[in-house]
């Protein structure tokens, strides 16, 4: 009997040295130009492995250990992006598919704040390398600098009385 317990627990720790790993199956599309999005490059945080797209979009991670994990992504003339909460399972495949550029929640016509729902403290945001008059706007709160990095998805208006950029 006493073999016999032996030989189970060796055979349940090689088993758990065998666990089957999962894999990562994408594609990141241009909705945009409505085509995948080549040469991309995808890097899984956790593992920092990192591979790119293909000249359809498409790419892929194998040999992943089961778990959670997040995936960052880079497109040249977008910002980078992260990915949340991937699940792998083993022997699974986790197929994705992400969006560039991503949705924008930001209503650039509308100024009226969405905290106080007002739009006498609303200023516009500036965004890129501000010239001396708009420096001088800024300081005297007309304005508010919003930084040289812009992208196509920024908020417009800032509420000076809410402190929100919207």
């Amino acid at each position: 009997m006493k073999i016999f317990k032996t030989i189970f627990f060796v055979l349940l720790f090689i088993q758990a040295g065998f666990a089957q790993k999962g894999m990562i199956r994408g594609h990141i599309q241009d909705t945009v130009k409505n085509e995948g999005v080549a040469f991309a490059k995808v890097l899984i945080n956790e593992l920092d492995r990192e591979t790119g797209t293909d000249v359809t979009g498409d790419f892929s991670f194998g040999d992943i250990p089961p778990g959670t994990y997040s995936l960052q992504v880079w497109i040249q003339d977008y910002p980078g992006r992260e990915i949340d909460s991937i699940v792998i399972a083993p022997d699974g495949i986790t197929d994705i598919s992400i969006l560039f550029p991503p949705e924008c929640n930001f209503n650039h016509n509308d100024m009226t704040c969405p905290v106080c729902n007002k739009k006498d403290e609303v200023i516009p945001i500036v965004y890129g390398l501000p010239r001396e008059e708009i420096f001088k706007k800024a300081e005297e709160g007309k304005v508010k600098l919003g930084g040289c990095v812009v992208s196509t998805c920024d908020p417009q208006w800032y509420c000076k009385r809410d402190k929100k950029s919207f």
